[in-house]
């Protein structure tokens, strides 16, 4: 008879065991109340371009009131999105500006959003992070040569070619008198770019041509679709007499410059 209770107290904690395997079991096979996220991984508050904010976007299987934060790295929110707002089934997007909610801009670094659904009772941190990053790139020349080209197909002069360090990874923009004409492949911290004196594939009248380089990174102006949003930051420029040549280089998205000297050459 001693050992009905231990018995008994086997047999309660094996069927606690398998209820709560059971709740775990039916928690992994419960579809998330929210799915198709799209998140923007990078962006820049303070860059005046068209990536100045980052749009988080779910869809929600059945209607809900939904709270949206965002959480910096210790898990604490910094920025309440919307606040019990009643949402119906389907895709749903907030914007964020970067700010807290004392309007002050973030630091750099990464966040992530938070989705709370009052009528699932299901609190979701979104795996998607995003990156807030306030510093632009600095580009400097270091050498544009040469001063007079004349690109006439005889092999002498025939381009201009500025050499350029950047004080991150980033894209080299260079613009002619004030028009995107070239920019670099690749991200790097150092490089040169070349303009064959060609604008929409008509060369150019002879006369003086101001030559300027802005940097592009990933947060400001945004490249190649939306996962790119990239900065511009101009350091320099130099004016430069020509006639004929060719473009070289892809273009990129619109751009924010700020220029912190020029000479003449």
């Amino acid at each position: 008879m001693a050992r009905w209770p231990q018995l008994l107290i086997v047999l309660a904690l094996l069927g606690a065991t398998a209820a709560a395997f059971a709740v775990t079991e039916r928690l992994k096979l419960e579809r998330s109340p929210v799915t198709g996220t799209r998140v923007d991984r990078v962006f820049s508050p303070v860059c005046e371009c068209a990536r100045d904010v980052a749009v988080i976007s779910v869809v929600l299987r059945r209607r809900e009131t939904v709270t949206v934060d965002v959480l910096d790295a210790k898990g604490d929110s910094v920025r309440t999105l919307v606040r019990r707002r009643r949402e119906p089934a389907g895709r749903v997007s907030y914007t964020w500006d970067g700010r807290d909610n004392a309007e002050r801009v973030v630091a750099e670094g990464s966040y992530r959003p938070r989705i709370q659904l009052e009528r699932n009772g299901r609190t979701i941190v979104l795996p998607n992070p995003i990156r807030v990053d306030t510093t632009a790139p600095r580009i400097r020349i270091v050498r544009v040569v040469p001063r007079v080209f004349s690109p006439d197909g005889d092999g002498r002069r025939d381009r201009v070619t500025a050499t350029y360090s950047i004080d991150e990874k980033a894209r080299a923009m260079m613009l002619v008198d004030g028009q995107r004409r070239v920019l670099s492949r690749f991200r790097a911290v150092e490089g040169k770019l070349v303009w064959f004196g060609r604008v929409d594939g008509d060369p150019v009248r002879p006369g003086i041509y101001e030559i300027r380089l802005r940097a592009v990174d990933r947060a400001f102006v945004g490249i190649g679709g939306t996962e790119g949003q990239e900065d511009l930051v101009g350091q320099g420029q130099k004016d430069h007499r020509g006639c004929d040549g060719d473009e070289h280089g892809a273009e990129g998205g619109p751009t924010r410059e700020r220029a912190q000297g020029a000479r003449r050459v």
